[in-house]
């Protein structure tokens, strides 16, 4: 079989110009055969319709264009609600915040009381044990000079006693 039983067609430059359209066209046909009854049939490529002509040059594209439209209205509701909830947010942090500074507040006062009650009852227990030890002195030099007071000295020193153990 020769290369003249191929029986191949070319479009000429002719008939690519002849179409006066903005359009390129890609799609190029090559049918190779070595059997004419085996060859598919060529069908035609339809001829696209000259830009000036045509009334709606791409109704997917005006399609597109109300989704579009559509999406930008959603997006700025969507967008408005999400600043809203950024809004209720920040106000929700802000009240944390002060309440956080509150029971921080509070949280001070109640350690600094603490603190100072502490520091009170050490004094008070030091200034206690330091007046038990002086009038245990003294009973002692009373009981020395007076062994008749025995009685009274036990009981200063146990009232003495009791109050300490109360206060404490």
């Amino acid at each position: 079989m020769g290369i003249k039983d191929l029986e191949l067609e070319f479009e000429t430059e002719e008939e690519v110009t002849k179409t006066n359209s903005d359009a390129i066209e890609v799609d190029i046909d090559l049918d190779f055969s070595a059997n004419v009854e085996e060859r598919p049939k060529r069908i035609p490529k339809p001829k696209p319709i000259p830009a000036s002509l045509d009334p709606n040059p791409n109704p997917i594209a005006a399609e597109n264009v109300r989704s579009l439209e559509e999406a930008r209205s959603h997006s700025s509701s969507i967008s408005a609600k999400v600043t809203k909830d950024v809004d209720v947010l920040k106000s929700e942090i802000a009240k944390l915040k002060a309440e956080i500074l509150n029971v921080k507040k509070d949280s001070d006062v109640r350690v600094a009381v603490a603190e100072a009650e502490k520091d009170f009852l050490v004094e008070h227990v030091s200034n206690a044990k330091l007046l038990d030890h002086q009038v245990t002195q003294l009973l002692r030099s009373i009981h020395k000079k007076a062994p008749g007071t025995a009685a009274e000295v036990q009981s200063i020193k146990k009232l003495l006693v009791e109050f300490l153990n109360k206060s404490r």
